[in-house]
C-alpha cells in the first residue's frame, strides 16, 4: 500500500545477483501499459510516414487533406501525439526502479543497458527513421544514476523542478533548430531510392536531436516520475493502490483540462503540459481497470507486445518505412482521409498475433535478446523449455530458476503439484503432471533412466 514511508525513502531489498528478469518475474499489468503505450506511439509515428510532417507535392497541410482526414488528424493531435510519449517515458523510469529494487548496486550494469539502447538507437534513426527517441532516453537515462539512492521526497522534488525548467528548453531549441528545404525532403521521401533516402533522413534526424532539447527538461521530469511510482508500487500492484489510482486519474484528468482551456496558442501549456497529464490520465484508467481480474482478461492482449517493446517499435519503423517510403511501396502522399489509423491498427494487430507466437518458444525478442546479450556480455537463454501437459493437451513453459525445473533438469520429469505462470488469460494454474518433454538445443533435459 501507498504510505508515508515510501515517499520518504527508497526500497532496500535484498539484492539479487545480477541477471535479466525472468519471463515468470515479470508484472502482467506493466507489461499491458507499456503495450497500450507502444499503440499510441504507433498512432503518432505513422503521420509521420504517410506525408503530414512534410507534405507532399508543397503546400500546407490542410490544403492536402480531405475534411475527414483534418477530423483524423485534429483527433490524433488532440488526444494522442505529445501524450503517449511521456507515458512511455514515465514507465521507463519506473523500470528502473525495479532494477534497483532487485539489486540497489545495478547503476553499473543499467549504465552498460542504456549505452547498449544507444546504439539502437543511432542505429534505427539514421539507417530506418528519423523519429527515433531511443537514442534521446539512453542519453537522458544517464541523469536516473544520480538519483538511485536518493530518498523519495528528494526525487519528486527534482522531478517537479526540472518540470518547470521546461520553458527555457523552447528557447534553447528556437536557436539551434535548423532550416530544412520541406519540398525536397518530401520528394525524396516519396520517389526517392534507399540511398536517396539515407542521406535525407540523416539530414532530418540531424535536425530532430536538436529538436529533442525541447523535450529533454519533459523527459527527465517523467523518468524521475516513473521511479518514484516505482517505489510505491501504484502501478506494478494497481489493486492495491485502487485509491491512489483515483486520485491521480482524477487530477490528471483536471489537470490536462485546466491546460488545454487555457493553452490558446501557449506551447507549453498545450504540448508539455496538457497533452502529457492526458498521457499520465491513461496510464492511471487502464492500471485502474486491470486491477480487476475481468479487465486484466480484456485488455491482456497488450501484454504481448509490451513484452516486446525494442522488437515492436522499431520493427514497425521497419514495415512503415517499406510501406510508404519510395524504396518500398511507395505509398507515401497517397492518404487524403484518415485511412493510416486503420493501417495502424491493422499493423497493430499483426504484432500482437506475431509476438504470442514468438513468446510460445522464445523467452523474450529478438531484439530485447540481443540487448540483454550485450548488456550482460554473453548470450543470454533464448528458447523457452517447454513441457507438454496429457489433460489439457497444451504446452506450458517450466520456469528455468524455479524447483520444478531443477526437478525436470535432475529426473526428467516435474512433480505433481502445479506449476504456476502467466497465460493468456490472466494467470492460470496446470496441475497434471507432462508425458513429454520437448528439449531446446540449449535447455537440454537430463533423463534419469540413462
Amino acid at each position: 500500500m501507498f504510505t508515508p514511508s515510501s515517499l520518504s525513502a527508497p526500497s532496500t531489498n535484498t539484492p539479487q545477483p545480477p541477471a535479466p528478469v525472468a519471463p515468470e518475474e515479470r508484472s502482467p499489468t506493466l507489461d499491458i501499459l507499456r503495450g497500450f503505450c507502444l499503440l499510441g506511439i504507433l498512432l503518432t509515428n505513422i503521420t509521420h510516414f504517410v506525408g503530414l510532417e512534410f507534405p507532399p507535392f508543397g503546400g500546407y497541410l490542410f490544403d492536402y487533406l480531405s475534411n475527414s482526414g483534418i477530423r483524423v488528424y485534429e483527433w490524433t493531435e488532440n488526444f494522442v501525439t505529445s501524450s503517449f510519449r511521456p507515458s512511455l517515458s514515465l514507465l521507463f523510469g519506473l523500470g528502473f526502479a525495479l532494477q534497483l529494487r532487485r539489486n540497489p548496486n545495478a547503476t553499473g550494469r543499467f549504465s552498460i543497458r542504456l549505452l547498449v539502447l544507444l546504439l539502437f538507437g543511432l542505429v534505427h534513426g539514421y539507417l530506418i527513421w528519423n523519429g527515433d527517441i531511443l537514442t534521446e532516453y539512453a542519453l537522458v537515462g544517464f541523469l536516473l544514476i544520480p538519483f538511485a539512492k536518493r530518498s523519495s521526497v528528494t526525487v519528486v522534488v527534482w522531478s517537479l523542478a526540472v518540470f518547470l525548467f521546461m520553458p527555457v528548453t523552447i528557447g534553447i531549441y528556437e536557436a539551434l533548430r535548423l532550416d530544412l528545404n520541406r519540398d525536397s525532403i518530401a520528394q525524396t521521401l516519396m520517389t526517392g531510392s534507399y540511398l536517396e533516402f539515407l542521406g535525407t533522413n540523416m539530414l532530418v534526424y540531424t535536425n530532430r536531436l536538436v529538436i529533442s532539447i525541447l523535450y529533454i527538461a519533459q523527459t527527465v521530469s517523467c523518468f524521475l516520475l516513473g521511479l518514484w511510482l516505482g517505489r510505491v508500487g501504484a502501478l506494478e500492484k494497481p489493486k492495491e493502490h485502487r485509491l491512489f489510482l483515483l486520485g491521480a486519474l482524477a487530477l490528471m484528468l483536471l489537470l490536462a483540462w485546466w491546460g488545454y482551456q487555457n493553452s490558446r496558442e501557449n506551447f507549453f501549456l498545450d504540448v508539455l503540459f496538457a497533452s502529457p497529464t492526458l498521457g499520465f490520465a491513461y496510464i492511471a484508467a487502464l492500471a485502474l481497470l486491470v486491477s480487476f481480474v475481468p479487465f486484466q482478461k480484456l485488455f491482456y492482449f497488450f501484454s504481448y507486445t509490451g513484452r516486446m517493446p525494442l522488437t515492436t517499435y522499431i520493427g514497425a519503423s521497419v514495415v512503415l518505412g517499406y510501406l510508404f517510403f519510395g524504396y518500398g511501396l511507395g505509398w507515401y502522399g497517397q492518404f487524403y482521409s484518415g485511412e493510416w489509423i486503420r493501417v495502424a491498427l491493422i499493423l497493430y494487430g499483426s504484432q500482437i498475433i506475431f509476438s504470442w507466437l514468438w513468446l510460445k518458444f522464445f523467452r523474450v525478442g529478438p531484439l530485447e535478446w540481443l540487448w540483454r546479450s550485450f548488456t550482460y556480455g554473453k548470450l543470454q537463454p533464448f528458447r523457452r523449455t517447454v513441457v507438454t501437459y496429457s489433460s489439457f493437451g497444451i504446452e506450458k513453459p517450466v520456469p528455468q530458476n524455479s524447483p520444478a525445473f531443477s526437478e525436470v533438469e535432475e529426473a526428467g520429469t516435474v512433480p505433481s503439484e502445479s506449476v504456476t505462470e502467466y497465460s493468456s488469460n490472466g494467470s492460470e494454474t496446470l496441475p497434471e503432471r507432462p508425458t513429454e518433454i520437448i528439449q531446446p538445443a540449449e535447455d537440454k533435459v537430463k533423463d534419469s533412466r540413462d
